[in-house]
């Protein structure tokens, strides 16, 4: 069914008010929609038409498209794929034109032309499901702006063909922001030359694994802040081609990137930044970091630069004056850096403090390797010194995990008691674990001999601990025979090393450890209350959330008892938890099933109580639902009735608004750990 608007009065008027108005129902056949609207008043001759097939969910665009131009809003819940007729020519401003649409999960705009467009903020934002996007033989040429161009996509797997070809643009905020999916990314076909914010370009692509950096200009940029945040998968970044000398902001630029091993900063410039506080934090795989070629003069906050970064091993400042210092007294703090062993500073650093150096540990000055310079958790500096950790002396060997299939996880360590011990003593000995951290107790465990005789230690690793490092002590008779330091993330590091030999382990150990650093942070677990207990500790309900799965068969009202929302609680397992609102009667007028077995509901609250669902659900589980149901004691038929799994709540949780930094993180790695482990277990 067609409608051709053709007269000059009414054109454009009809054109903008097409947007909010509702489309006539097809007659018969799959064919929803087919209209066609004058693209202006004054050229009658050009005209754009929306093609929507019912039963394939494909919109299809072409001809000329107004000035002003929109998407009726029903279709935002209705397409699934968007294609066009090469040719098709988009608007001036195209800003949030697909945004939202809920169901839409592929785009060819093959051909399209865009050589009016200047602006393409928010284009495909928010479309949840969207999984791949084809801009092949497209460019966006006149383009000013792809602010959050694809923020929230959180489904986005591929972009194909994104081109920008003139110096025209200006603004790539936000550009892939929140695509959690997004594996890879090419942006070597954008012209930069005059973009001057960069900043939240990649933030928070979780899955993201490498990027093609190629040809990209920097020389106007003035805003990296959270360029690469919370990219945990991303394991490298060449930033050989970087132009930093207009840079003012480079906060929290690599803040969490959990992957990152190296970084080389040789290229940058830095002499205009103001802003470098919290650049590294988070960063638990980097090894060893050189900060020299980092000029630092006019930058004024440091804050947090290299915080958390839990497998630092070297450390390199020397080129941090006094007149960079002053403004934290010469102080630097290295908390939870707890893999480090060397840090070589200049004469502007008079003070090194570290939570970790309380634990048992041995720092000397290079200069002198047989004394001790720890005194109450501080070292004190004078000069141009490189400090050591003098502590392995060999008697613990090879080390390792086990890991069944409901994810519990043992950190196991063969050990090599001196010849020069007794057969009683060696039976006496054990190793004991301390957290490397500031406070909490630590653990004795016994050193164990295998059927072949081998001396081993045996440390049980929930997943908060995952990505925790150890202080271990081997103790004899009382006395300190070694020491080292050791975790999970170690041992991870080997099987990360050889993906030839471990390609199986590859993802799941990745996002084992990512998901263990999320849990910490979102717990504080090691940082302010180190040994919080975990049991009754979650990601809160929400309404809004729960209430918007659409999983009930009866109604979510019993007249007197309401379903108000859903939260998982971390333990050592994931429990699933639902609350229901008493608000007539007692909660003994009602029956709680789940899974087919009657349970007690606890009350939490005055009028609120809930169900656990799953108790400690391995990684494994997480995708199988549980059936649910509430009736009335006094009338069966009068009941509710749905099914829920914990990544049901995961699921609607990444994608509602207002959630917390770290529970939101914590969500999207449990979503990441729960694939990882469904996908290796079926190989």
């Amino acid at each position: 069914m067609k409608n051709k608007l053709l007269k000059k009065a009414v054109a454009s008027v009809m054109a903008s008010a097409f947007i909010c108005s509702a489309a006539p129902t097809g007659l018969s056949g799959s064919l929803l929609f087919d209209s066609s609207i004058t693209a202006n008043a004054e050229d009658e001759t050009k005209e754009y038409t929306l093609d929507f097939n019912e039963d394939t969910g494909e919109l299809h665009l072409s001809g000329v498209f107004p000035q002003y131009s929109g998407i009726p809003y029903e279709y935002k819940e209705k397409v699934t794929k968007i294609t066009c007729t090469p040719g098709t020519v988009f608007p001036e401003s195209a800003s949030y034109m697909f945004s939202g649409f809920t169901k839409l999960t592929a785009v060819d705009l093959t051909g399209a032309d865009f050589s009016r467009t200047k602006e393409a903020r928010g284009f495909f934002s928010s479309c949840y499901k969207l999984e791949s996007v084809d801009l092949t033989r497209t460019d966006f040429s006149a383009v000013t702006t792809m602010e959050r161009m694809f923020r929230g996509c959180l489904k986005l797997k591929s972009i194909t063909g994104l081109k920008a070809s003139s110096s025209d643009l200006q603004s790539l905020d936000g550009l892939f922001m929140d695509c959690l999916e997004l594996r890879t990314a090419d942006v070597s076909g954008l012209n930069t030359s005059n973009v001057t914010t960069f900043a939240f370009m990649f933030s928070s692509c979780n899955r993201l694994e490498s990027v093609n950096l190629t040809g990209i200009d920097t020389s106007s940029a003035m805003s990296f802040n959270q360029m690469f945040a919370s990219c945990y998968a991303l394991s490298s970044i060449d930033l050989s081609g970087f132009n930093t000398s207009n840079v003012k902001d480079m906060y929290k630029m690599f803040l969490s990137c959990n992957s990152l091993t190296s970084i080389d900063l040789s290229s940058f410039d830095t002499s205009n930044v103001g802003r470098m506080d919290g650049m590294f934090s988070g960063c638990i795989s980097l090894k060893k970091l050189d900060l020299t070629p980092l000029e630092v003069d006019s930058c004024q906050r440091f804050k947090d630069i290299i915080s958390d970064c839990r497998s630092l091993e070297e450390l390199d400042i020397s080129n941090f004056n006094e007149k960079t210092l002053d403004i934290t007294g010469n102080e630097l703090s290295l908390d939870y850096c707890y893999s480090l062993s060397k840090i070589k500073v200049g004469s502007g650093i008079h003070t090194i403090k570290a939570s970790s150096f309380n634990r048992g540990t041995f720092w000397a000055n290079e200069k002198d390797p047989g004394t001790n310079v720890i005194a109450d958790n501080v070292i004190n500096n004078s000069g141009e010194n490189t400090y050591i950790l003098n502590e392995d002396k060999g008697h613990f060997k090879s080390a390792g995990i086990e890991i069944d299939r409901n994810g519990t996880i043992g950190l196991r360590l063969f050990v090599d008691l001196p010849d020069t011990l007794t057969e009683e003593e060696k039976n006496s000995a054990y190793a004991m674990f301390m957290y490397d951290i500031g406070s909490g107790s630590s653990a004795d465990l016994p050193i164990k001999k295998d059927a072949d005789g081998n001396y081993y230690v045996l440390k049980p690793t929930l997943a908060k601990e995952m990505a925790c490092s150890y202080i271990i002590c081997l103790k004899v008779g009382g006395d300190t025979v070694d020491t080292v330091r050791y975790s999970v993330r170690q041992y991870a590091d080997q099987i990360l090393a050889d993906p030839v030999k471990y390609a199986k382990e590859q993802d799941l150990i990745r996002s084992m450890l990512v998901y263990g650093g999320a849990v910490q942070r979102h717990f504080k677990f090691d940082l302010d209350d180190s040994f919080a207990p975990f049991i009754d500790s979650g990601i809160s309900y929400s309404k809004t959330v729960v209430n918007d799965a659409n999983h009930f068969v009866a109604p979510k009202d019993l007249s007197g008892l309401s379903y108000e929302g859903s939260s998982i609680v971390l333990g050592s397992g994931v429990v699933q938890r639902h609350y229901f609102k008493l608000t007539d009667g007692a909660i003994e007028d009602y029956k709680f099933m789940v899974d087919g077995k009657s349970v007690t509901p606890t009350e939490k609250e005055e009028g609120l109580c809930y169900v656990d669902a799953v108790k400690n659900a391995s990684m494994m589980k997480l995708y199988t639902p549980s059936e649910i149901s509430v009736y009335k004691t006094s009338d069966a038929s009068k009941k509710m009735e749905f099914e829920y799994s914990v990544m049901d709540y995961v699921r609607l949780s990444k994608r509602v608004s207002g959630y917390s930094d770290t529970a939101a993180e914590v969500v999207r790695t449990l979503s990441w750990l729960a694939d990882e482990a469904k996908e290796y277990i079926t190989k």
